[in-house]
């Protein structure tokens, strides 16, 4: 059929009105979308009993645990005083350093701004000051009770020591005895620098009395253990050997071993890690850039390689 003018005239305006309504809902919607935010933020304030700010904030991370309490041997040594003074360093991080030794610390470098005597004031530093070889196990466990981390840095040369027998007594025999009374205490990571090429099965004295370390530790089975085995040192006074890996080695600076041994410390311990892992050059320098400490410009993987 033929629909006439008045048909047509109606169809028109049923499309017409039909358009406008649906744009109508399409507005309204869109309206009460864009509003929801604003309409909760209305009701918060009107019916509930809390912050509206708090109540649409991102939640509390999860609260961070006390400060810890470290003990330290070797703690007068290059490495030493640098660990010594990044930790004093790091007020929010840590609570107590004990230090075991046959002298006081009387110095620690300029770049960690430690005041020792007021440290000792405060209580946060504390020295015990005793020949190593008369401290008993005893001594060590009381010192060691609730402390959460026992680092070793206590380290010598043959040169040094005076001989083969000497240097194996400082370098294993003493911190050994010291570390096992802290495992026995309870003390849950243990910390130690050892050395690139440390093997209990070496030619060399030096690489296999290191080695004999690591492995006597291990078989300690602390909850942690990190072996630290930095290349060739960046010593004030370095050891003929070190002179002569430093031809073939960019020395890595004392301060980086030591920052990253207080960053390792603390990582674990906020994150409960645990496990025995040996760390490396590459290893200590990211440690140390991931405590934004200062240090010295890091040498590439070429420069380090022998």
């Amino acid at each position: 059929c033929v629909a006439t003018p008045r048909a047509k005239l109606h169809y028109c305006n049923f499309s017409t009105l039909f358009l406008v309504f649906h744009r109508s809902i399409v507005i309204l919607h869109q309206t009460v979308c864009a509003a929801t935010p604003l309409l909760n933020f209305l009701f918060v304030c009107c019916f509930c009993e809390v912050d509206p700010i708090m109540a649409t904030s991102e939640p509390d991370a999860p609260p961070l645990p006390p400060p810890m309490k470290v003990i330290v041997i070797g703690g007068t040594g290059e490495i030493g005083r640098c660990l010594v003074g990044a930790l004093l360093h790091a007020k929010e991080r840590i609570e107590v350093v004990t230090l075991i030794g046959r002298r006081k610390l009387e110095i620690v470098p300029e770049q960690y701004k430690v005041d020792l005597a007021a440290e000792e004031a405060s209580g946060r530093l504390k020295q015990h000051v005793q020949d190593l070889d008369a401290i008993t196990e005893d001594t060590v466990k009381e010192l060691s009770a609730g402390y959460q981390v026992f680092f070793n840095t206590l380290g010598s040369t043959r040169r040094q020591a005076g001989s083969a027998e000497a240097f194996r007594h400082i370098d294993l025999e003493i911190p050994l005895k010291l570390i096992r009374a802290a495992r026995e205490a309870g003390v849950p990571h243990c910390s130690v620098v050892s050395s690139l090429g440390a093997d209990q099965n070496s030619w060399f004295l030096y690489m296999k009395t290191k080695g004999e370390i690591e492995e006597a530790v291990r078989q300690l089975h602390f909850p942690i253990t990190t072996i630290f085995r930095p290349g060739v040192l960046g010593r004030t006074n370095p050891s003929l050997g070190e002179r002569f890996g430093g031809i073939f080695q960019t020395p890595i600076p004392v301060s980086v071993v030591g920052e990253a041994m207080v960053q390792d410390a603390y990582t674990c311990y906020t994150k409960q890690q645990e496990g025995f892992k040996i760390l490396r050059n590459d290893e200590i320098y990211r440690l140390c850039e991931a405590a934004k400490a200062p240090r010295q410009d890091k040498p590439t993987d070429e420069q380090q390689s022998t």
